[in-house]
């Protein structure tokens, strides 16, 4: 049975957890006061990006992805940064940032401020065996747990995969869809244990429900994804 439905509206309804209501850029920006927003994926992390800044009504921006891109809010203390993940990722600039990965970047977050981590890993993984996936969610959760016990005040969402059939149809033997049931239980294995601190991002349902085709879901998925964070973190 699906954990959710859409509303005519392009709302995210969930049947397991309690909704906060509507959530608004006051709502959103009292939340996050004094709080550093990093997000780290592909292009969809750069679109997940995006939508916070609308939300959020912010356009003090610099830099840029697939590295790195920072909006701030000085007035409320907010920072929403946006990081590109590690190989396999088929871009240019991690060789030249000296980037070694979310893993690494993670243990070095100031530990007297607030956090929330938006983490993802997909469709540029799918092209590689599933073992690449599983050693990286597991330096990823060992970060996690380490950087849990130095900083209680870190919200955590872990981005599962979403339906991308139509542009995957080429070769599902090497990616696409076929693969998201196994990301998914990958991530769930690695991750057993740390459910109450870690919340899984269940885009694979999300997508479903819209019959998504695209590699990139529309901007309101993403924005009902990073909402629905955002009830864990302000009730």
């Amino acid at each position: 049975m699906p954990k959710g439905i859409w509303t005519p509206g392009n709302m995210w309804k969930s049947l397991v957890c309690k909704d906060v209501g509507v959530i608004n850029t006051n709502w959103t920006l009292k939340c996050l006061r004094n709080t550093s927003v990093w997000i780290f994926g592909d292009s969809n992390a750069r679109m997940t990006y995006d939508t916070i800044l609308e939300l959020t009504k912010c356009n003090k921006t610099e830099g840029g992805y697939p590295f790195r891109g920072t909006c701030t809010k000085p007035e409320t203390g907010l920072t929403i940064n946006v990081f590109c993940h590690e190989g396999p990722a088929y871009t240019y600039s991690q060789r030249n940032e000296n980037y070694t990965g979310i893993p690494s970047f993670i243990q070095k977050l100031p530990k007297n401020q607030k956090h929330i981590l938006i983490i993802q890993y997909y469709l540029h993984y799918t092209a590689s065996h599933l073992a690449v996936l599983s050693l990286r969610m597991k330096s990823l959760r060992a970060a996690i747990e380490k950087l849990l016990e130095e900083n209680p005040n870190v919200l955590i969402g872990l981005r599962g995969p979403h339906i991308a059939s139509l542009y995957y149809n080429y070769n599902h033997a090497i990616g696409g869809d076929p693969l998201g049931p196994q990301y998914i239980h990958i991530i769930r294995e690695r991750f057993k244990g740390l459910e109450d601190k870690v919340v899984f991002l269940d885009l694979w349902e999300m997508s479903i429900g819209i019959e998504n085709f695209d590699y990139h879901p529309p901007q309101y998925v993403n924005r009902e994804m990073f909402e629905f964070l955002l009830s864990f973190q302000c009730q």
